[in-house]
């Protein structure tokens, strides 16, 4: 869902105010996405080729923003430290 941008969708969510309250929201996807998803890779594309354009399409097709210091990662619910080359030196700090 996270990737669409079409179509209607309902959520349901608590209501503070309400007390036990579960209310339900119906709204196009795209709002709901930018309300509840902020998902961009850190840095700059690494390990593509600079000289057949790689880099370039990357930075063209993904989101990328600065990396985060400590303090910064966590004030957020859910991070992911996806980098593919195995063991990551951030894995038990971010636990």
């Amino acid at each position: 869902m996270t990737g669409d941008q079409v179509g209607e969708r309902e959520v349901r969510f608590a209501d503070d105010r309400a007390g036990d309250a579960v209310r339900r929201f119906s709204g196009s996807v795209a709002d709901i996405n930018d309300y509840y998803f902020d998902v961009a890779f850190a840095g700059a594309p690494t390990q593509c080729d600079r000289v057949d354009g790689t880099c370039q399409t990357m930075r063209g097709e993904f989101r990328f923003e600065h990396k985060m210091v400590k303090e910064e990662v966590n004030k957020f619910k859910y991070v992911l430290d996806v980098d593919g080359n195995g063991w990551s030196g951030k894995f038990h700090r971010l636990m």
